[in-house]
Parts: structure tokens; C-alpha cells; sequence
């Protein structure tokens, strides 16, 4: 037997709720809308310096969240080997997922010790007669990146590395199997930009609670929050 792309696929999709792939598409939008009104306050060295770092805390912390929603997820936090960088895994049965922004669609994330450790018992796709032996895991990842815009994201997809991480056996665009929600995402408006510590409180309260709005604010309410008292802080003491 030959495992194709498509039974990839296939088996993604029988794994993990279709809901939570769902949802984590609209989680990434949410994310990158956050980030496009956060950073705006920043100069241009400053904004291309922390828009990297917002958006891998902002997406991980969304994402775990959201994964703790469905019972047939398991959700933890694993350090890479130098402990001092922390990601997220979700594991549904035998599948393993991570999330990495990458430049374009089809890119391979940079090298990590973690990612390749993940992936080093990755069945052998597209090879004869391969087998998964009931203790072995699949490991996929959750890709995304910008858009033309550096506002909006470009792209998502579910990505399955070979053993060695050095390249991708498939990629599975999220984009495209929720065409629909990809496109109501981009005729959206956008949300309105934050720029003080007490306009957070002021936009909520304008927010229909039943709205998509209300579900990207909780998303990243505390993320700015957090990150609006550091800036505060600084220019008090500036």
C-alpha cells in the first residue's frame, strides 16, 4: 500500500475536529488583526521588531486556549532544549500538532532541535509498504505568514515534514478546504485601532458579546492588555 497526500489528508481530518481547524483558522485572523492595531503605535524599526514576538505569543496562547475546548484534544506546553523558548502541542490520538510562521506557502519552518525531534519517527509517506506502528505519533504543523498587506495573513495550513524536518511530505491548505470562512474573514473590516490602556475597556463595551468580534476580544484581550501597562510603564519612567 502507498500512503498518498490525499490519505494524509484524509487522515488529518478524521483525527482532529473539523470545528477546532476551523476555529484555528479564525484564531490566526484574529491574531494578525490584533497585531496590525497593537504595533501601528510603534515606529517602523520598532513595529518589525515586535510584530514577529507578538504574533508567536498572541497565536500560541489563542491556540492553546481554543485546543482546551474540545475533549478529543490534549493540549501541553514542552521547553525546547535550551528551556528558553516554550510552544505548544496538540495531540489528537497519534497525531501531533505545533504551530510555525513561515515566509510563504509550502516553506519548510526553520530548523529546530524540537521540530526534529517531533518529526524523527514521522512515517516514511510515499514509500511502499510503509507501517505505524500503534506507538509511533504523526507529526504535523499548524503554518501561517502574511499577507501582501503585512496586515492580514496569507495563508494557513496543516504541514507534515519529512523525518529529517528538511522538507514537507504534504501541505494541506486550511484556506482553501474553508474556502467560506477564508473569504468572510477578508471582507471584514478591520478592527479598530487601541492605542490606550483604557480604550480596551471602551471597545469591549461597543462589542455585541454574540458578535465574531466578542470572540476575537476575548482571543487577545488580555495579550493587549499586557502588553498596553508595559508600554505605560515604560513611558513613565522615560
Amino acid at each position: 500500500m502507498i500512503v498518498s497526500p490525499a490519505e494524509l489528508e484524509s487522515y488529518l481530518f478524521s483525527s482532529v475536529p473539523e470545528q477546532f481547524l476551523r476555529e484555528t483558522v479564525r484564531a490566526v485572523w484574529a491574531v494578525y488583526r490584533a497585531l496590525a492595531r497593537d504595533c501601528a503605535r510603534y515606529d517602523k524599526p520598532e513595529r518589525e521588531y515586535m510584530r514577529g514576538h507578538f504574533r508567536r505569543a498572541n497565536l500560541e496562547s489563542a491556540w492553546r486556549k481554543l485546543a482546551r475546548n474540545f475533549k478529543e484534544l490534549k493540549v501541553s506546553v514542552k521547553a525546547n532544549k535550551s528551556e528558553n523558548i516554550k510552544f505548544t502541542v496538540v495531540k489528537a490520538g497519534r497525531l501531533r500538532l505545533t504551530a510555525s510562521a513561515i515566509s510563504s506557502p509550502g516553506a519548510v519552518p526553520r530548523e529546530a532541535i524540537y521540530r526534529t525531534n517531533l518529526a524523527s519517527s514521522q512515517l516514511k509517506l510515499l514509500e511502499a509498504n510503509p507501517k505505524l506502528p500503534p506507538t509511533r505519533a504523526l507529526y504535523g504543523i499548524l503554518t501561517h505568514g502574511w499577507g501582501r498587506d503585512l496586515v492580514s495573513p496569507g495563508f494557513v495550513s496543516i504541514a507534515f515534514p519529512a523525518a529529517d524536518c528538511k522538507s514537507l511530505l504534504t501541505s494541506i491548505s486550511l484556506a482553501h478546504h474553508f474556502s467560506d470562512l477564508w473569504e468572510e474573514e477578508t471582507t471584514k473590516k478591520p478592527v479598530a485601532k487601541i492605542t490606550r490602556l483604557e480604550d480596551v475597556a471602551l471597545h469591549s463595551q461597543s462589542v455585541d458579546l454574540g458578535s465574531p468580534e466578542a470572540v476575537e476580544e476575548e482571543i487577545i484581550a488580555e495579550n493587549i492588555t499586557l502588553n498596553l501597562r508595559k508600554q505605560e510603564a515604560q513611558d513613565e519612567e522615560s
